[in-house]
C-alpha cells in the first residue's frame, strides 16, 4: 500500500510535468506572436520598397524581379498592360504613404500546393496626378524572402 509521503512525491512530479508542458505551450505562442510580428514588419518595409521600384518610373522588370512564380505564369502582357495604364491614369509615383496596412494570413499556393504564409498589404501613395491605394499580396517562401503575389491598384483616392 502506498502511504501519503509517497502519493504526495507522485502529486508533485505530475505537477511538475503539467507545468513544464504548460510553459512549453505558453513558450511556442509567444514565440508565433514574435515572429507575427517581425513578418509584418518586414511585409511593410517589403512593399514600400517594391511600390517604390516598380512605380519610380514604372518598370514591368522591377516587378518581375520581385514576382512569385504564381505571378511569374500569369500573362507578362497583362501586367504591362496594367503598368501602362497606371501611369497614364497616375503618373509617376512621388511618395508612398506611411499608412501602410498588412494582414498576415496561411494559405495553399495555387503553383506548388503548399501552405504559405502570406502579406495581404494595402499600400497608399501619392503620384503626380491623383493619389492612390495599391494592393499588393506578398508570399513568404521557403528560402526566408518575400515574392510579390499579386500587385494590383486597390482604388484611386479622389482629390
Amino acid at each position: 500500500m502506498m502511504d501519503t509521503t509517497q502519493l504526495l512525491r507522485r502529486m508533485t512530479g505530475l505537477r511538475k510535468i503539467i507545468l513544464i508542458i504548460a510553459l512549453l505551450i505558453i513558450g511556442y505562442v509567444a514565440i508565433a506572436y514574435v515572429r507575427a510580428f517581425f513578418w509584418n514588419k518586414e511585409a511593410i518595409e517589403y512593399s514600400r520598397e517594391s511600390l517604390t521600384a516598380i512605380a519610380k518610373p514604372w518598370n514591368i522588370q522591377k516587378i518581375l524581379e520581385r514576382a512569385s512564380p504564381t505571378l511569374k505564369i500569369n500573362s507578362v502582357e497583362r501586367m504591362a498592360e496594367n503598368l501602362n495604364a497606371y501611369n497614364l491614369i497616375l503618373g509617376e509615383l512621388s511618395a508612398v504613404g506611411s499608412e501602410i496596412k498588412c494582414e498576415l494570413v496561411s494559405g495553399i499556393d495555387t503553383y506548388d500546393n503548399m501552405k504559405h504564409t502570406y502579406a495581404k498589404c494595402l499600400v497608399p501613395a501619392k503620384f503626380e496626378k491623383q493619389e492612390a491605394m495599391f494592393y499588393l499580396e506578398l508570399l513568404y517562401d521557403k528560402s526566408d524572402v518575400w515574392h510579390i503575389n499579386n500587385f494590383s491598384l486597390n482604388s484611386i483616392v479622389s482629390s
